[in-house]
């Protein structure tokens, strides 16, 4: 079953039975070389579970959906892409990828989405914010909307204690995270993007690039597990931001 444009599928999985080291034993010999590397660069054992964890997740999407023929490799920059087995140069362009996916993980649970087109997904476990990293996530006028809306002191930058979000600040805080960081991961630019550099819109479901090439996503949300938040986005229906 090929994937059709403009859908995308997702896979999610909790990776606490990865902990287990039977169970690690019998991914890791499912995985190829590559994901075996990154898993073996990992000493602490819930990263390690996670590592073994989105691999699964990335073969099995591909598996399911008719791209036996193909396995996920990485760019430089850590971005995960598609290219066919038989393919002997694995530094692609993007018009040659058979499919497009990308891989999260959060505290237990691991997420892939692939797609027709270029794809980004976000998973985020529910923790404390605090109010300073408003300074860094959003531009001025936007902090400012957010922290009226919400009715919270500036930022708490004088304050010597930590000061930490409420709730439902907290709760917005971490959708729109997710929607940016899924959109930076579209893009293959990651965090360097600047999350100030990005203006989400939950309702709408779209994401703008404010500086650089003004580019706009789609994003959407999905249910996922108690605590978690969790969104993906791609471009517009060809595939190329603009």
């Amino acid at each position: 079953m090929r994937l059709e444009k403009g859908r995308i599928r997702l896979y999610l999985a909790d990776i606490r039975p990865l902990l287990e080291e039977k169970a690690q034993r019998c991914v890791y010999q499912r995985m190829d070389e590559e994901r075996r590397q990154k898993a073996d660069g990992c000493k602490v054992p819930g990263v390690r579970a996670a590592s073994l964890g989105v691999g699964f997740l990335a073969q099995y999407a591909l598996e399911k959906n008719g791209y036996e023929d193909c396995c996920v490799c990485y760019h430089a920059g850590g971005q995960p892409f598609v290219r066919k087995k038989s393919a002997r140069n694995a530094a692609l362009e993007p018009a040659e990828s058979p499919a497009y996916i990308s891989l999260s993980h959060s505290g237990d649970y691991a997420v892939c989405a692939l797609a027709a087109v270029p794809v980004g997904v976000d998973i985020q476990k529910k923790e404390p914010i605090r109010a300073v990293m408003l300074r860094h996530f959003f531009c001025e006028a936007e902090r400012l909307e957010f922290e009226k809306r919400h009715e919270l002191p500036k930022s708490g930058l004088r304050n010597k204690e930590p000061v930490f979000l409420p709730d439902k600040a907290a709760e917005e805080f971490l959708r729109l995270w997710t929607a940016k960081e899924s959109f930076m991961k579209l893009t293959g630019e990651g965090m360097a993007m600047g999350f100030a550099n990005l203006s989400a819109d939950l309702e709408e479901g779209l994401i703008r690039e404010k500086g650089g090439l003004q580019r706009v996503g789609f994003i959407r949300e999905y249910k996922a597990p108690e605590e978690y938040y969790l969104t993906a986005c791609i471009g517009k229906r060809s595939g190329i931001l603009s």
